[in-house]
């Protein structure tokens, strides 16, 4: 098929094999490369790149512009390196964290739930024996209860975990009295009590 045009020919297999060769002209003589390295050894610049499938980096990927997956799913801020997450971050090695950990709150008034997506809880009491529940966490889970707050002297705050190690239950009764607890595979463990009671 001797000078025919690129539109005549047979449309190729896709996708490529890689082995494919292609014309280029190199220092005025027409040469052959092969579709695997015809940019073998080069960078690439490129505008927008929208990946569909899995993108593999078998080097350094200098990203110079912020960075995000799914528009707000995993986002690193270019000028700051500030990074948030949407979902879970799973460690599986040491983690270093050279500045302060800074953990989110809960603020609950009076009898309630002790949520299960904050490092801790504020606890306002609005009565004697306000009942606070905490339902199973995940293993490894770290969890404080902070009573910061009264309507009355005599206020109180019973906590009792839906699953506990050793005890029945904790009584929060003035302001500064704290727990933190671990949930185990089998329960919420206590690690620290500061004022508070525990109940066997």
């Amino acid at each position: 098929m001797a000078n025919a045009k690129i539109t005549a020919l047979p449309v190729a297999i896709t996708p490529l094999a890689g082995t494919e060769v292609l014309p280029i002209v190199q220092s005025g003589v027409t040469d052959q490369v092969s579709v695997a390295n015809l940019t073998a050894g080069r960078a690439v610049a490129t505008g927008n790149l929208t990946v569909t499938g899995t993108a593999t980096v078998s080097s350094t990927a200098d990203v110079a512009g912020n960075f995000s997956v799914a528009t707000n799913k995993f986002n690193v801020t270019a000028a700051s390196g500030n990074t948030t997450t949407a979902g879970t971050l799973g460690v599986t090695g040491l983690t270093t964290v050279t500045g302060g950990l800074a953990g989110g709150v809960q603020s609950l008034s009076g009898p309630g739930a002790v949520n299960l997506t904050t490092l801790t809880t504020a606890f306002t009491s609005t009565g004697a024996g306000d009942a606070l529940t905490l339902a199973n966490g995940t293993v490894g889970q770290i969890k404080t209860i902070v009573y910061v707050d009264e309507a009355a002297g005599a206020d109180t705050g019973v906590l009792t975990p839906t699953s506990r190690i050793g005890y029945a239950s904790i009584t929060l009764y003035a302001i500064g009295d704290s727990v933190t607890l671990q949930y185990l595979s089998t329960g919420w463990a206590v690690l620290a009590v500061n004022g508070a009671t525990i109940t066997p």
